[in-house]
C-alpha cells in the first residue's frame, strides 16, 4: 500500500482543479470541502489502513481519488454527494466504519428477511398490512428478484454503503435491507412500486407480486447552504481542565467496541436479546432472568449450567458481577459444564469482557493487546493527562494505562510509526485473572466450558472469546465471529453537509496467531474474528424447524466435553 501521506498531495492536486458552483444545494466548495474532511478522518485516526492493504489490498489512496472526483463533479444532488462519502467509509469492509447521513426517513415493505445457506429467505411477515391473498408467501420462501434485479446484485449494491469485517455477517446484515432502507446508510431511498419475485416452497414455483413501498421519518431536510462553524470563545484556564477530562474520555472511547448505531434494525435482527435465539431444554430451570439469564438443564443424565450473555453494553455492570459471584459458586457445585451463549450480541465495554473472563480462569491469561493510532491531538491529550497523575501522584489503573500511552504515543509519533504497540488499555498487567474478594476467596468455574458465537457475535464480542481459545480454557462452537476487532468512535455532525462518521482507531491483538479464512497466520480479529473450534451453520432446515439440528449439535458438544 502506498503511505497515507500521499492523500495530501491527492487534494493538493484536485484543488487545483477549476471550480464553478453546481445546481445542488451544497456547493461544489462545500462538497470539496467535507470530501476532504472525510479523508482526513482516515489519514488521521483510521488505525486499520496497512492492515486492509495488506490482507484485503484496499488502496485508501484510490479511494481518497475517487470520493474528491465525485465532490468535484459540475451537477451533483445532495443525495448523490452522501452516497459517494459512504461509498468511502464502506470501501474499506470494516463493521465499525460506517458513515451516517442526517436523516430520520426511511421505507419498507411489510417483511423481513434472513440470509441462510446461500439463499435470501422470508423470516416474517406483517400479515396486518399484507394478507394471504396479497402476498401469498411464507417463513422460509426465497426471494429472487426486485425490479427483475436478482437479489445477489442488490446486495452487492447495498454493500458499497454499508459493509461488514466478516462476509457472512455483511450478507445477513443486508437481507434486512432488502425490505428496510434507512438513509441515514443508503441516501437514495426507493419510491413507488416494486415488482417482487419470489419463489414458495409450497408451491415449488415463482411468482411476482407488486409492492409499494412504505415510508416513515422524514427526507433529508430542505437547505440552501451550511452556516459555517463558531470559534470558541473558552479561555485558556477553562480548557486545561476541560483537556483533562478529555483524556479520560478518550480512554473510555478506547475501552468501548460495540455495533449498536441502529437500533430498530438491531432488535428486528435479535442483537441484544436476553434470551437466546433457540428455544431451551424443556426441563431448563430459570435461576435468573436479570441483568442475565441463567439456569440449569439436564442432558443424558447429566447437569449443566447456562449463562446468556446478550451484550457487552449493561446498564448496570456492576450489576452483572454482582449476579456472577453468587451464580458461579453455585453453578461449580451444581453442574458438570457451563455453556455461555454470546450468540447475537453487538459489543460494548472491552474491559468488561476481561473482567467476566476472571470468572472462569483458575490461573491469569494473556488478555488482548491494543495497538492505537497515533496522532498529535490524542498525544496531547494523554500528555496533559500524565501531568495530572504525576502531580496528584495518582496509581490508579486509568493513570497507568494513560501513562504508558501517553509514552507510547510520543514513540509511535517520533519513529513514523503509525499505530503505538500492544498495549492494556484496561491499565491492568496484561493479564487476565481470577476474580476475588478482598479476603482473597475466587469466584471461578472450573469445569469444561463451551462458549456459542456466530457471525452477529461482534466488536467486544469478537473480544470475549479470543484470550479463553487461546490459553486452552473454552472451547468455541457455531459460526465464525464477526471480525470487528478494535476500538469505534463516532465523530459527530461534520462539515456543511453535518454527516456523522464512526471509525476504527485500535487494532486488537491476541496473545496466539490464529489462521484467517484467506490463509494468512495473524493475531488480528479485524476482518479475521474468531473461528470456532467446532464449527456450525445455520441451515435452511434449522430455519423452519425451531433450530432442532443446532441443538442437537450442541448437545453433543456439552457431552463430549465431559466425557
Amino acid at each position: 500500500m502506498k503511505p497515507i501521506k500521499t492523500f495530501a498531495a491527492i487534494i493538493a492536486t484536485m484543488t487545483m482543479l477549476a471550480a464553478f458552483p453546481g445546481h445542488a444545494k451544497l456547493t461544489r466548495d462545500q462538497r470539496i470541502s467535507d470530501a476532504r474532511a472525510m479523508i482526513s478522518l482516515f489519514e488521521h485516526r483510521y488505525a486499520p489502513a496497512i492492515w486492509k492493504s495488506e490482507y484485503l489490498d484496499i488502496d485508501l489512496d484510490v479511494i481518497a481519488a475517487t470520493l474528491l472526483g465525485e465532490a468535484y463533479k459540475q451537477d451533483m444532488t445532495d443525495e448523490d454527494f452522501y452516497a459517494a462519502m459512504a461509498r468511502m467509509s464502506g470501501s474499506v469492509k470494516d463493521t465499525h466504519n460506517w458513515f451516517l447521513i442526517p436523516s430520520s426517513y426511511y421505507a419498507y415493505l411489510d417483511f423481513g428477511c434472513d440470509y441462510v445457506e446461500g439463499r435470501y429467505l422470508i423470516k416474517h411477515v406483517n400479515r396486518q398490512s399484507l394478507g394471504n391473498d396479497v402476498f401469498p408467501f411464507e417463513r422460509g420462501d426465497e426471494i429472487i428478484s426486485m425490479d427483475g434485479v436478482p437479489v445477489w446484485e442488490i446486495i452487492e449494491d447495498l454493500a458499497k454503503f454499508d459493509s461488514q469485517g466478516n462476509d457472512l455477517t455483511e450478507k445477513r446484515f443486508l437481507a434486512g435491507n432488502l425490505a428496510y432502507r434507512p438513509q441515514k446508510f443508503f441516501a437514495h431511498v426507493p419510491e413507488g412500486k416494486v415488482d417482487v419475485e419470489i419463489f414458495s416452497r409450497l408451491r415449488g414455483e415463482s411468482q411476482i407480486v407488486t409492492l409499494e413501498w412504505k415510508h416513515g421519518g422524514k427526507p433529508l431536510a430542505e437547505a440552501k447552504s451550511a452556516a459555517p462553524y463558531q470559534q470558541s470563545s473558552m479561555s485558556l484556564a477553562a480548557e486545561i481542565p476541560l483537556k483533562n477530562a478529555r483524556a479520560l474520555a478518550d480512554l473510555e472511547n478506547l475501552r468501548w467496541s460495540a455495533v449498536i448505531e441502529d437500533k430498530a434494525h438491531a432488535m428486528e435482527d435479535r442483537i441484544g436479546d436476553l434470551k437466546p435465539f433457540f428455544p431451551l431444554w424443556e426441563n431448563f430451570k430459570i435461576l435468573t432472568e436479570y441483568p442475565l439469564f441463567t439456569g440449569m438443564f439436564k442432558l443424558g443424565g447429566h447437569n449443566f449450567g447456562f449463562i446468556r450473555i446478550p451484550t457487552w453494553s449493561p446498564q448496570s455492570p456492576m450489576a452483572w458481577l454482582e449476579l456472577m459471584t453468587k451464580i458461579i459458586p453455585r453453578l461449580e457445585q451444581e453442574t458438570e459444564a457451563l455453556l455461555i451463549d454470546q450468540t447475537n450480541n453487538g459489543g460494548g465495554l472491552i474491559c468488561l469482557a476481561d473482567i467476566m473472563s476472571g470468572f472462569f480462569v483458575s490461573t491469569p491469561i494473556p488478555n488482548l493487546k491494543f495497538q492505537i493510532r497515533a496522532n498529535r491531538k490524542r498525544s496531547e491529550l494523554y500528555e496533559a493527562y500524565v501531568l495530572q497523575c504525576e502531580k496528584q501522584k495518582k496509581d490508579s489503573k486509568e493513570c497507568r494505562a494513560i501513562i504508558e500511552i501517553a509514552n507510547e504515543l510520543r514513540r509511535a509519533l517520533a519513529e513514523g510509526d503509525s499505530l503505538t504497540k500492544g498495549i492494556d488499555i484496561c491499565g491492568g498487567d496484561g493479564m487476565i485473572h481470577s476474580v476475588q474478594d478482598k479476603s482473597g476467596r475466587k469466584y471461578v468455574y472450573q469445569k469444561p466450558l463451551l462458549i456459542l458465537v456466530n457471525e452477529w457475535s461482534i466488536s467486544a464480542a469478537d473480544m470475549f472469546p479470543a484470550p479463553l481459545q487461546d490459553s486452552g480454557r473454552a472451547k468455541i462452537f457455531g459460526e465464525r465471529t464477526c471480525g470487528a476487532g478494535g476500538s469505534v468512535i463516532t465523530t459527530e455532525y461534520l462539515g456543511y453537509s453535518d454527516f456523522r462518521v464512526s471509525q476504527t482507531e485500535t487494532l486488537a491483538q491476541r496473545e496466539k496467531e490464529t489462521i484467517a479464512p484467506n490463509g494468512v497466520s495473524t493475531r488480528y480479529i479485524e476482518n479475521v474474528g474468531v473461528t470456532p473450534d467446532i464449527h456450525y451453520s445455520i441451515t435452511t432446515d434449522d430455519f423452519l424447524n425451531n433450530y432442532s439440528g443446532y441443538i442437537e449439535a450442541v448437545e453433543k458438544a456439552l457431552l463430549e466435553m465431559i466425557r
